[in-house]
């Protein structure tokens, strides 16, 4: 256990597992045809917090000891998600303008299906599709992975720690102390 291992080196492994398995997600579901189904997310959110819940616990266990301040845990998990949305930008970047420019379109024609069921009227549509159409970018989807992914990092990180928290008792003497019970 080295305590003060750097952080970044001690989770860029774990960054590029969560990498690896949105990667793996996304594609998965890209060829299925379900890249536009918003239940997909939902799907890869849940997985996202489970495999970042095994990873703090390992960091806690492995590289800490047993003992992990909530701050800690939630730096690792930060840690973790700036890797993998670094990771899953530049996929999406190559996704959006290589493998399948046409995702663009389909995402244009999805919104604007919605606004039509919304009963929104034709000028505005119109007007909102224009906006769109400038707007929606290989580069723009980028970097909405790599924003989406900090922003979602965080707020899984803050609450994963609460649970990955475990601080030695002071009192008892370092870091091989009994936790504190909480």
């Amino acid at each position: 256990m080295d305590e003060n291992e750097n952080v970044w080196k001690a989770n860029m492994e774990n960054g590029l597992i969560m990498a690896c398995i949105g990667l793996v997600y996304t594609l998965l579901v890209y060829f299925l045809k379900s890249l536009l189904n918003p239940v997909q997310g939902y799907i890869l959110y849940a997985i996202e917090i489970t495999v970042l819940f095994f990873m703090l616990r390992s960091f806690r266990d492995k590289k800490r000891g047993g003992f992990i301040s909530y701050g800690q845990s939630f730096g690792a998990g930060m840690v973790i998600f700036v890797i993998y949305a670094v990771v899953m930008a530049l996929f999406g970047y190559i996704l959006y303008k290589f493998i399948d420019p046409n995702l663009i379109d389909q995402q244009i024609a999805l919104v604007q299906n919605k606004m039509v069921d919304m009963g929104l009227p034709q000028n505005s549509i119109d007007m909102a599709m224009e906006m769109q159409k400038t707007l929606i970018t290989p580069v723009f989807t980028a970097l909405s992975y790599l924003l989406n992914g900090i922003l979602y990092g965080v707020v899984f990180s803050l609450v994963v720690s609460i649970f990955i928290k475990k601080e030695a008792n002071p009192l008892l003497g370092g870091t091989d102390a009994e936790p504190i019970e909480e």
